[in-house]
């Protein structure tokens, strides 16, 4: 598999290098964590480094943090000075051995990563609060889609990344039923270890229902209380508590993103109402139930994701009876985005770049659509064609 550098992400660690500090990288399984690991440990003296690979058989041994503590110990008397652990949290108890490492061996370097975002609310501040700096990890953007292929950045390219998705791996299969297989082993792997056995659910039936509830409904506006009536209606029974924990278990797990309400009117979040997507549209493909192609749908998970690979907060606005696909802000800065299809028609083009128009205040503004012509900027709200979207951020 061809390797590229993920600047956006280095740039954000390496000035961390030699700080004493625990470096942890989280993200989804196999979105790249270990190849940013592995550009890290290049940089290094090979016989200053340990590189742990929890997903690798070499190391089933290390069941806990007995193994671990001895393995880690051991190693530093012989010359170690950089730790790299992938996949932390397959080691019961690895906090204690990390923490040990951290406090008695200043000078050693350590990097980890999770698959599970819960890490950073369990174990990593049971004993490590304060003493680690972590960097959210997002699927590949359209950036790193083209520098992986060569493409250049145009219609062409951003069709291909359309059909290709945002996980690295699909980019190495290139070919649409190999992806689907390869998706689906990999959403129940996550399933398995990320969510079943790590939070020891029973009931994985209702989980899977709620999982393919948020396929199906990607973009729009959801709440716990549709969920359930929705999952009610097939016959599924559970309650509201069990509900909420199940969503933020796949949230987790990195397998869906929210996006909260914004009301612009009030200046108010609302977290009871949001959109919710997908870690790569593909997903939508292989396990969405009905026969709409929804590339409006991909168009604005992608958008989402842009936003949040590059640091972005993202919301949905909502200005009285208009909805504003997203509200980002960074940095106490704010830039508002509409998406479409296409601007097939004036009526669209006004509703786009009405709801836009109606914020008064000056804060960029743009529509972002698929159209092969430019519409350029319409009082102060800026077209912008998708594989241009760069320029936004």
């Amino acid at each position: 598999m061809r390797e590229i550098r993920r600047s956006s992400y280095l740039d954000k660690i390496l000035p961390f290098r030699g700080k004493h500090l625990i470096k942890v990288l989280v993200g989804q399984r196999r979105v790249g964590k270990t190849t940013i690991l592995r550009q890290i440990a290049s940089m290094a003296n090979p016989n200053d480094i340990l590189r742990i690979n929890m997903e690798n058989g070499d190391f089933s041994w290390l069941l806990s943090e007995k193994e671990l503590s001895e393995y880690l110990e051991s190693s530093i008397r012989e010359g170690i000075s950089e730790i790299y652990i992938d996949e932390v949290q397959l080691i019961k108890n690895w906090e204690k051995s990390v923490n040990s490492v951290f406090s008695r061996h200043p000078a050693v370097d350590i990097f980890l990563t999770g698959s599970n975002s819960d890490l950073l609310s369990s174990e990593l501040t049971t004993l490590l609060r304060g003493r680690y700096i972590s960097f959210e990890i997002f699927p590949f953007s359209f950036g790193e889609f083209c520098d992986y292929f060569e493409y250049a950045r145009n219609r062409e390219a951003w069709q291909k990344y359309m059909q290709l998705g945002t996980s690295p791996v699909n980019y190495m299969l290139n070919d649409e039923e190999m992806i689907r297989e390869w998706m689906k082993n990999l959403v129940s792997t996550i399933f398995l270890k990320d969510v079943v056995e790590r939070y020891k659910i029973k009931d994985v039936h209702v989980l899977e229902e709620v999982f393919l509830f948020f396929v199906n409904n990607v973009s729009n506006h959801i709440s716990l209380t549709k969920i359930m009536k929705t999952l009610g209606s097939r016959g599924v029974s559970t309650n509201l508590t069990t509900l909420g924990n199940y969503v933020e278990y796949l949230k987790n797990a990195y397998l869906i993103y929210e996006a909260p309400l914004y009301d612009l009117k009030g200046k108010q979040i609302f977290d009871r109402e949001r959109k919710l997507y997908l870690s790569d549209p593909i997903q939508r493909k292989v396990f969405f139930s009905g026969y709409d192609s929804g590339i409006g749908k991909v168009l604005e998970n992608l958008v989402f994701l842009e936003a949040k690979n590059r640091g972005y907060a993202v919301y949905v606005g909502r200005l009285w009876e208009r909805e504003i696909d997203f509200v980002i802000e960074k940095d106490g800065k704010r830039k508002y985005i509409q998406v479409a299809y296409v601007l097939a028609d004036e009526t669209i083009v006004e509703r786009e770049f009405g709801n836009l128009i109606a914020i008064k205040d000056s804060w960029e503004k743009y529509v972002v659509s698929l159209d092969e012509v430019s519409f350029w900027t319409i009082q102060g709200v800026r077209h912008v064609r998708a594989w241009e979207m760069e320029t936004i951020f």
